[in-house]
């Protein structure tokens, strides 16, 4: 009896792993309540690739990435593709709705592609001062050559000047370290624009 209990044991140890890593980091049970796809409503220009993240919510613990678990589909394939991994790739000006699911629960955004060329970029908040040990989100505006202005933070390469006072990541959220100056810089091509971050 105590042999069988043990092996009885044993399998229901083996079903909850399973259950247990259902989805995201292994933590959750289930299906996730909600999905959001970020970058939100980003612009892409042609030919050119946006990675998207899928943040799903849970009922017995807040948020994971689930990025690689969920089925990735554009609405409108003319205009972009989207892989499993959510790499989208631009195709053709035109929007299309980048849809993250999972079982019956969805989320997706707006991806807008362009054929215009990017024409310059403004970074904003303009010259910041922020406290040591804070974090601060960059926004970088960029102008097209067919008139229209659009959010291209997803679209620019950051970087930070001095990394010992403040690193940046590529969604352009910077991480105060230390007292000292930096030049954050927001980069597409040639085009490029920078503003100078206070840490204090």
């Amino acid at each position: 009896m105590k042999i069988l209990r043990f092996f009885l044991a044993i399998l229901l140890l083996g079903s909850l792993a399973v259950s247990l890593n259902t989805c995201g980091g292994g933590n959750h049970i289930g299906q996730p309540t909600s999905i959001t796809v970020t970058p939100e409503n980003p612009i892409l220009l042609v030919e050119t690739t946006q990675q998207f993240t899928a943040t799903g919510k849970f009922p017995v613990a807040p948020t994971d990435d689930i990025t690689t678990y969920v089925t990735w589909r554009s609405s409108n394939t003319a205009v972009a593709t989207v892989n499993s991994n959510g790499l989208a790739k631009g195709l053709a000006a035109g929007t299309t709705i980048i849809t993250a699911a999972f079982e019956d629960v969805s989320g997706g955004t707006i991806l807008t592609v362009t054929a215009a060329s990017l024409s310059s970029i403004t970074v904003t908040p303009a010259n910041p001062t922020i406290a040591g040990g804070t974090t601060q989100q960059f926004t970088a505006i960029g102008a097209f050559s067919d008139g229209t202005i659009h959010d291209v933070t997803s679209l620019v390469t950051w970087n930070s000047i001095n990394t010992a006072v403040a690193t940046i990541n590529s969604n352009g959220l910077v991480t105060a370290l230390t007292a000292g100056t930096t030049t954050i810089t927001a980069t597409s091509g040639a085009v490029w624009a920078n503003t100078t971050l206070t840490v204090i």
